[in-house]
This record gives C-alpha cells, structure tokens and sequence, in this order.
C-alpha cells in the first residue's frame, strides 16, 4: 500500500479522536454552557433559530426564553443593540451556514417526537449539531494528510499526523469542542492548500473560483481569515523568479483571477445582506469594543502567559518558529510559510481578548505543520544526540497536550484562567489540594503552617470557647443592604514580618459559579490618605462549597511603606448570601 504510514497514523488518530468524542467528554451531554450549543458556539448558531423557528432576526424577542431555560452564556453575549434599534449578531454568518445541515435533522426530530422542544436547542439540536460537525474533523485531517504528502516523504507525513493530534490543541477543539470555527477552519485551510496545489498543476477557471468561493467563506467564519488569500497568492514561491512568473502567469490567465475574485465577492455578500437586512447598514462592526492593538501586539501574553499563553499550553507549536529556517532552505513555497506563519501570529496577538487562548491558532496549523515538518525532515538526517532531544521534547509535549485535554474537562486542576504560582504548583500533577486554587487569585498565599509573629485584631461572632461550630452566631453578606465588612489597623512599620494574613470562618449558602460576582477575602496596604497602595485577595468560591464552614485565608507581602491596613470580606456582586463567623488578622513569617 502507497503511504501506507501516514495512512496509520491518520486512521489511528482518528478512532483515537472519535473515542474522546463519544466516550470521554461527549459535550452533547453536558448542559448550560458546557453544552456543544454554548458559549461561543450559541453565537455562531443563533442565526439558524432566529430565520428558521422564529423568524425574528431583528428584535430577537425568543432570546430571553432560551437564555433562561438552557443558559448557554450567563448573560446575552450572541446578539447587541444597534443604533437602528434592531438586534444584530455578534458573530459572523458562515459557522452557521455550516451547521445548518445538522440543525435541519435536529429540528425534523424534535418536529417528529413529543418529548422534546423544537425551538432550536433541546436535546436533539444538541446531539445532531455535536455530531454532524465531527464530519469537518473527519474530512480536514484527511486534507490535511494529502496537503503534508505534496511536502514530505511518507514517514515526515505520518509524523506531522500524529502531532497535530497528540500534540495540539486541535484534540480538544476536534473532538470535543468540534462545534467551534476553529475545528472547521482547519478543514477549510487543508481544502485551500489542497484546491491551490491542484491549480497550480492544471490551472482552471473551475479552480480559481473554488480558492475565491474558499477564501471568502473561511472569512466569514471569521473576518480575520482573509489573510489565507496569501495561500494562492504565494502558494509556490520561494524566489524572486518565483514571482516574474507569476505575474506572467495571472497576465496571461486573469479570466483565473477573475472567477477567484467572483467566489471571493459572493461569499462576503451573504454577511453584507444579513447586515442590511438587520441593521439597514452594508457593514457593522459587530464586536464592539472589542479591537486590535496593532502598534503593541500581545505577543508574550498570548504565547506565554499562564492565564491562556498558547505554547506554554501547546509547546509543540514551538517547533514551528523553529522550523523557519528549514522552510527557507527547502524552498517549497518557501516565502508562503514564512510570512504566513509570521502575519498570522500578528494578527491574533494584536486582538485586545488575548486570554481567549491559542484556539485561535488552529486553523493556520495546516500552514504551520509544514514548518514543523522542514524541521523533522532535518532532524531525521542528523546524528543520535539531536534525534532523541527532539524525540524527549515531542514526548513531553504530548503528555502535556492530553494532560491539559483531560483537565479542561474531567481533572481536579484548573487549566483556565490561571496564574504562574499556580501553574508552577501544579503543571503536569493530577491531584492537588484544593486550596492551591487560591494561588490563581493571589499568588503571594503562603502555606497554612505558618508563624504567627503578632495578632493584630481578633473579631469573633460568638465566643468560640462558648460554642460549637454548628451554634455559633455570624453576620450574613448580602441581607438587609450589608454587603461587606471591614477593619481598617494602623500598619506596625517596625515588625518582622514578611507578610499580613487575614483569616476567616466564612460559609456559603449558595455557591455563585460566576468567577467574577464570587464573594472575596481581602487585604489591602493604603497610606495616610486612605489611598489604596495595593490589595491582593482570593475568591471564596473556588474551594467554598455550599453549608459548609470553613477557615480560609489570604496573605499579602509587607516589602511597602503603608500606613493602614484594610481587612474585607465582600459580596457586593452575587445575590447568593455568605456567613462570615470570624475574622482574624496576623503578622506571620514564611
């Protein structure tokens, strides 16, 4: 069998992927907002009930319902107000395009069986829309193993296979997650490299206008792939003769160009009426204050930071950069993946919502990969030594992937929103004590076995000498208009102590599962005016459960020249009560 490795590889991935999808986190099962129809997918979707149930694109009067029954997002984040006064879709058109076939089946079952809604997301949505977009999971690896196979020898290919799976976050967004643009995008940039390299063989009118009819769905999936026009622009190049032909060439053939031009348009044109026709305007921007920061892109935070950094989630894509020297003296489309792999990363690190993570670099991974492929063609070349670093390096990489994958969904650490002190704490375990949460909040939180140098107020309830735990007195946050406490100390400049703790008995009635409206324990160093020097502090609800008392605490370094320290517990955002029964300040030494 020809290729017959890289055949392996794929078909092994693929039962590998299919497995995670139906038995390890099927996300069709899941509700609210792990649901396959939530978050970021219900904005993509929100168009298919909008025209197809409701026919109410313009007031979305549907919306409160469903946000309420099935909770998608906590809050309407599909949809704003325009200045017409209509509601106009955050999100661009073209995802929806491609889960309406799905959507379709959804609703003919729904229609045909009495136990379930058809109003567009109950459980048959859920299932068909889950399901059927596993199919542009299916179809883009297989592109994506012909597109390596124009590049690389059998073996480089299957290799390639098996990191963009094992490797990449693409085992995630694939398997788990497929119903997000980045699964499809992928299929999408392995179609436009497969459909350019069959142009360039045997050009036609025919190709050209499937790479325009390509390019211009892939933007508007999302506006920002447009950039993929580079692909057949490029795609080839490597040389500055590379490029007199091909100016001869589109000279010679712009019938070519011009049916390119003609997908490219049609395809824009289905967003521009939809804005039209929900706004009265041929262009919105939809997202608002939402933007790039073009002069000072995010580069290190995007890549790197522990809140969502994409290589320090994803190390294997670090070989791609390394890689570019090797695409250089390949000299296959050379010039194409250099400022492509470049650009790209540009482009996505200069958006202001860096911490959405390196999803966003998914579907460019057929482009990347061929970079990463250079490199392995030169490593296999190389001695023992080189071979088994970047074998190690590879293997590491891998165990990560699938131990970030396996967190994201079923593990006990968090892999989102994180902080260093706590990324530090727990990388690659999977166990850990369940106040090392704090960390993500504040990473100044000492240990519980600390020593006390001085206390500095001690304000109990009740006499814990008095009673029992189960009897004790407390004052309730969020009741009567109270919705926090405080106690302001003069700060002691002259004591020994490397940090300040405030320590608390404190009980939820009810958790608040928003991270953001969490009722919080803090500390904060002001000066002589009462000005706030700075504050550190944790979020009660990431290890507070409900009816159960505990004693937590929070640390903040004394390193500053402060004149009074405020103590608080607050509950100023959540309608959910907490119980405070006492609170405790301290000098402690690490």
């Amino acid at each position: 069998m020809k290729n017959k490795l890289s055949f392996i590889a794929l078909a092994v991935s693929l039962v590998f992927m299919l497995c995670i999808s139906f038995f390890f986190y099927p996300k069709w099962d899941q509700g609210q907002s792990e649901a396959t129809i939530g978050w970021d997918v219900s904005g993509y979707y929100f168009y298919l009930p909008a025209f197809f149930i409701y026919n109410d694109y313009k007031e979305l009067n549907w919306k409160d319902s469903i946000l309420t029954k099935y909770e998608p997002t906590p809050e309407l984040q599909q949809a704003f107000k325009h200045s017409s006064g209509n509601m106009v879709m955050k999100y661009p058109i073209g995802q929806s395009i491609l889960m309406s076939p799905f959507f379709a089946i959804g609703h003919t079952i729904a229609l045909n069986n009495s136990a379930y809604e058809a109003d567009g997301f109950s459980r048959p949505y859920q299932y068909s829309v889950g399901i059927g977009m596993l199919l542009y999971l299916i179809f883009g690896l297989i592109l994506f193993r012909r597109v390596m196979l124009h590049f690389f020898t059998d073996k480089i290919s299957a290799l390639l296979i098996l990191g963009v799976i094992w490797g990449s976050n693409h085992l995630n967004y694939g398997a788990i997650e497929q119903a997000q643009s980045h699964n499809t995008l992928f299929f999408f940039y392995s179609l436009l490299l497969f459909i350019t390299h069959c142009y360039y063989k045997s050009p036609s009118k025919a190709k050209g206008l499937l790479i325009g009819l390509t390019v211009g769905f892939m933007t508007i999936v999302r506006p920002t792939e447009l950039l993929s026009i580079l692909i057949p622009l490029f795609y080839g190049i490597s040389n500055i003769n590379n490029i007199r032909e091909r100016f001869i060439h589109f000279s010679k053939e712009w019938s070519h160009l011009l049916s390119a031009s003609l997908g490219l348009v049609l395809m824009l044109c289905i967003q521009l009426i939809y804005w039209k026709l929900a706004s009265g305007d041929w262009v919105v921007y939809s997202y608002e204050d939402q933007g790039f920061s073009w002069l000072s892109p995010h580069i290190k935070d995007y890549c790197f930071s522990a809140r969502s950094g994409w290589l320090r989630y994803c190390p294997f894509l670090i070989l791609a950069f390394v890689g570019l020297p090797f695409v250089y003296q390949q000299k296959k489309s050379s010039w194409l993946i250099i400022a492509f792999i470049l650009l790209f990363t540009y482009v996505v690190t200069s958006w202001d919502v860096w911490w959405f993570g390196g999803r966003a670099m998914i579907q460019s991974y057929p482009v990347l990969f061929i970079s990463i492929g250079a490199l392995f063609t030169y490593v296999l070349r190389k001695g023992f030594l080189i071979k088994t670093a970047t074998l190690v390096f590879c293997l590491l990489s891998v165990y990560l992937n699938l131990w970030y994958t396996y967190q994201a969904h079923a593990g006990q650490i968090s892999i989102y929103d994180t902080s260093d002190a706590y990324w530090r704490k727990t990388v690659g375990r999977f166990e850990s004590p369940k106040e090392d949460f704090l960390l993500i909040d504040n990473k100044y939180q000492q240990g519980k076995n600390v020593t006390i140098l001085d206390t500095i107020f001690s304000q109990e309830i009740q006499s814990l000498k008095d009673s029992t735990l189960e009897k004790m007195n407390f004052v309730q946050l969020n009741k009567d208009g109270l919705r926090e406490k405080c106690i302001r100390h003069a700060y002691n400049k002259n004591n020994k102590a490397t940090h300040i703790r405030l320590e608390a008995l404190v009980e939820l009635v009810d958790k608040e599962w928003n991270i953001w409206n969490m009722p919080t324990m803090t500390i904060a160093l002001n000066n002589n005016k009462n000005e706030e020097l700075y504050a550190h502090g944790i979020r009660l609800g990431r290890v507070l459960d409900p009816n159960n008392k505990k004693w937590l605490w929070t640390d903040i370094p004394t390193n500053i020249d402060a004149d009074s320290i405020l103590f608080k517990m607050n509950n100023q955002n959540s309608n959910r009560p907490i119980k405070v029964y006492a609170m405790r300040g301290y000098y402690i030494q690490e």
